[in-house]
């Protein structure tokens, strides 16, 4: 036996379809976020080299492709630099497996001796001169993430981070907003819907 539609409630449920639909559609645009990485313990050993070819503490990472990097920071950062290597020689790096990109190479200390660096804490914007030029991360998806010395003066290791936090800043890859053909074709078909119900 088949139930027969209202055009008061038919309308009513097609109404609050289309309203949950269009609040689901409406939380599609990216929002920044970001990731952490625990730099304790890290070491530099050398200078810089690609993953699985250098001594340097690293990891990857996989962004989907697309993905904005924005910044970065640098959280309670302490790290001692061993003789002769000075602690202005310590590097992070972010970049692309085969360093084509050059995405961000900085160093958190000016100091040109031996020592301690830190408790300390930094922040800097891709497009500054310090972090490199904007971009999005390659097709590939994947970030390597390393440390390294730039003179390699032979101590061992010549710095190690005893704390500290590497975050880096994004925003995802944005999901494209449902278009006005969309939401209009939504529209006749609810719109179908409702007047096949009222024949019945």
């Amino acid at each position: 036996m088949k139930t027969k539609f209202t055009t008061k409630t038919s309308l009513k449920n097609i109404m609050a379809i289309a309203a949950a639909g269009l609040l689901s559609l409406g939380g599609l645009s990216a929002k920044a976020d970001f990731l952490d990485i625990d730099l304790t313990g890290w070491q530099a050993w050398e200078g810089y080299g690609d993953h699985g070819d250098t001594l340097n503490s690293g990891v990857l990472l996989s962004f989907a492709p697309g993905t904005a990097i924005t910044g970065y920071d640098f959280i309670n950062l302490s790290f001692t630099a061993n003789s002769p290597s000075w602690r202005s020689d310590l590097v992070l790096s972010v970049n692309n497996l085969n360093y084509e990109d050059g995405y961000m190479d900085f160093e958190p200390s000016l100091l040109n001796s031996a020592g301690t660096f830190g408790p300390a804490s930094g922040s800097w914007i891709v497009g500054d001169q310090a972090a490199g030029a904007p971009f999005t991360v390659s097709a590939d998806g994947v970030l390597w993430i390393t440390v390294y010395d730039l003179f390699a003066d032979g101590a061992s290791p010549d710095e190690i981070i005893t704390s500290g936090t590497l975050r880096i800043n994004y925003t995802p890859t944005p999901v494209p907003e449902p278009t006005t053909a969309t939401l209009v074709g939504l529209g006749l078909l609810g719109l179908g819907f409702w007047r096949k119900n009222m024949r019945r």
